[in-house]
């Protein structure tokens, strides 16, 4: 948007769509009557709180995960834990004060028996580190928060205090947060219509570069509509957040929404329609078309008519639409089950519209899941490609469909000349869109682009803050760049907070073999193979410990297992050839990278930047694979 994007403070208009009436424009923030909404009792000027206990704890809880989650603290694991403890001991009990000796043994690791404060100054050192983080964090990342926390010199006990809003400076007013639309009908069938209307409204927004929408994975955590908004807007970073109903009355479903500031809950906008028996999508198109509109208009200045996104991909059939939204239910389940079911229905919902453009980029999307947790089979891929393809065709500006494109041409067929373009292309169409960021992102760490991919990551990760996948890949990024202690620190913060995390986990373990510390490697991987023992992923990286380990002959009896599973599931000769080349077999890592290429094994991609095979890539064998294949060397 031209000019300062100003505050929403500034721009509150209120808009109320009755049913079956036009919309009706109210008074303007700055008289009273506008500010319809309920209202917070959040001071005026800051104060300064005596207790953790005087602020609503989940609103602390949400401004200290956001601290922890951000750039200034994201790979400095030590300081993590002990701003976290501090935080968290004073919310338990305030009134016990926190001695230098507790916080190291009980926080930093310190050994009880020997830790002499005045020979060893961790914490001192640490709290000095997280004061200097935290004055830096508050000037840029945390500008718009609604607590500062920081600890006072000569001390360790916390103290809190409420942030007024800087309105001179643009913030995160026009971020917004859609969450799920409550399903008040009584059917747990309208559901994947209900998460439908929020994806609507997001997929808006997305196209639209003059605001940011925060992606569904995130908004999804607030799906209960229970969290005060301070809460939401603390955890995502969003100034406004949509919250939406449906209900049935008489017969006819109706659908309402508000939009409230995340500051105080004032009412920015809210819309209501009902069921347009000609036009069964008719309401929901209504509903956004009037959002987006009302954004668009508000003050301090007006977008021409041109910007704002036409509906896309559409179907006129009822049955079809149906089917495409449980589809897209199936798909967020994120399992091999799931993106059979989703492949399922939108095969039927294009057995009964051919021309439904949507349902062909879910289509393709399901079928890159599948290849995403067997790592192969060429006929998902061409699948895949061929319900992409099909998509551009009815619909060019579908940007989930230039991402999917893209990523087949570069991550199976190695084109990264027809990929680069299509990339891009969906950024531009989408710039709100996670998934047009997080997968040009991945592209651009396979060829090595470090500085430029982490922008990608970034980028997706403000929309996407809550995505703990998200949070895993751009650790990756640090570690395929070759900073293997920031990609440990990154990988044992996830896990301090989710230890079952799979992902997290095995990307852990495969730290420690970077960091030639195979025995810590085993362990995780050791945890892998029983929490997922139906993935390979804890056998290939039990023998990779193993063979650095110098336990050869168990290495080689786990590698033989791996071959022997193939007859009953796909194995990846990707991992195969991990194995090998931690057995010191260079030639036969060669000869599964080889077969892992021909294969389209999903893995394969990875071979440039992988740190198991940084001794085969000086080798001309290598570079002769990588021109075969279009590679990098």
């Amino acid at each position: 948007m031209n000019g300062d994007p100003g505050s929403i403070e500034r721009w509150h208009l209120y808009a109320d769509k009755q049913l079956d009436s036009s919309i009706t424009w109210a008074l303007p923030h700055g008289d009273p009557a506008a500010r319809s909404g309920p209202r917070l009792n959040v001071p005026v000027e800051p104060e300064i709180v005596s207790s953790p206990h005087a602020v609503p704890p989940a609103l602390l809880s949400a401004e200290l995960e956001r601290i922890i989650g951000g750039q200034r603290f994201r790979q400095c694991l030590q300081q993590q834990r002990l701003l976290r403890f501090l935080v968290e001991s004073a919310l338990r009990d305030p009134a016990v004060p926190l001695k230098e000796t507790t916080l190291a043994i009980d926080c930093l690791g310190r050994a009880a028996a020997s830790f002499d404060p005045r020979k060893d100054p961790i914490v001192r050192v640490t709290a000095r580190r997280i004061r200097e983080r935290l004055a830096q964090y508050y000037q840029d990342e945390g500008a718009d928060a609604y607590l500062e926390i920081s600890i006072p010199l000569g001390g360790y006990q916390p103290r809190i205090r409420w942030r007024t809003q800087d309105t001179s400076r643009p913030g995160n007013q026009r971020f917004v947060a859609v969450l799920p639309f409550c399903n008040e009908t009584g059917d747990a069938q309208a559901e994947p219509f209900c998460q439908a209307l929020a994806d609507g409204v997001i997929e808006a927004l997305a196209g639209m570069p003059e605001f940011k929408v925060v992606a569904r994975t995130s908004a999804a955590r607030y799906s209960d509509h229970a969290a005060d908004n301070r809460v939401i807007g603390a955890a995502l970073g969003v100034g406004a957040v949509l919250r939406g109903t449906m209900t049935r009355d008489a017969g006819r479903m109706r659908i309402s929404a508000r939009l409230e500031a995340t500051r105080d809950s004032t009412l920015i906008w809210s819309g209501r329609c009902a069921e347009i028996a000609d036009a069964p999508f008719g309401m929901q198109q209504q509903l956004i078309g009037e959002l987006v509109q009302f954004l668009a208009q508000a003050p301090p200045a007006a977008l021409p008519s041109s910007s704002l996104p036409a509906p896309l991909g559409l179907t006129a059939s009822t049955a079809a639409k149906d089917c495409h939204d449980r589809g897209r239910f199936a798909l967020r389940q994120q399992s091999v089950d799931g993106y059979r079911k989703a492949i399922e229905l939108f095969t039927r919902a294009l057995e009964i519209d051919s021309e439904f453009a949507a349902a062909l980029s879910g289509l393709a999307l399901a079928h890159l899941g599948v290849v995403a947790w067997t790592a192969s089979s060429s006929e998902p891929i061409s699948l895949a490609k061929k319900a992409a393809m099909r998509a551009l065709e009815i619909a060019p500006r579908l940007s989930e469909a230039c991402s999917a494109l893209a990523s087949i041409l570069f991550r199976f067929e190695y084109n990264w000349n027809a990929a680069e373009p299509l990339y891009r292309r969906a950024i531009l169409l989408a710039p709100g869109a996670r998934y047009a960021h997080q997968s040009y992102a991945h592209a651009l760490m396979f060829r090595r682009c470090y500085e430029q991919a982490e922008r990608e990551f970034l980028l997706a990760r403000e929309l996407d803050p809550l995505d703990q996948s998200l949070r895993c890949h751009l650790a990756l990024l640090t570690l395929y760049s070759g900073r293997y202690e920031a990609a440990e620190a990154e990988f044992l913060a996830i896990t301090d907070v989710d230890s079952r995390n799979l992902l997290a986990r095995t990307l852990l373990g495969f730290t420690y073999l970077c960091l030639q510390q195979p025995s810590q490697a085993l362990a995780h991987y050791q945890w892998a193979s029983e929490f997922a023992p139906d993935l390979s992923i804890g056998l290939c990286g039990r023998a990779q410990a193993l063979a650095m380990l110098n336990r050869t002959s168990e290495a080689k009896a786990l590698l033989d297992a791996l071959q022997e599973s193939s007859s009953d599931k796909y194995v990846s000769p990707y991992q195969l050839a991990m194995v090998h080349a931690r057995l010191g077999d260079q030639a036969a890592a060669l000869h599964w990278l080889e077969r892992a290429g021909r294969q389209r094994d999903a893995n394969f991609i990875c071979a440039p930047v992988d740190p198991t095979f940084a001794r085969l890539r000086t080798t001309a064998a290598w570079q002769n694979l990588a021109d075969r294949f279009g590679i990098l060397h």
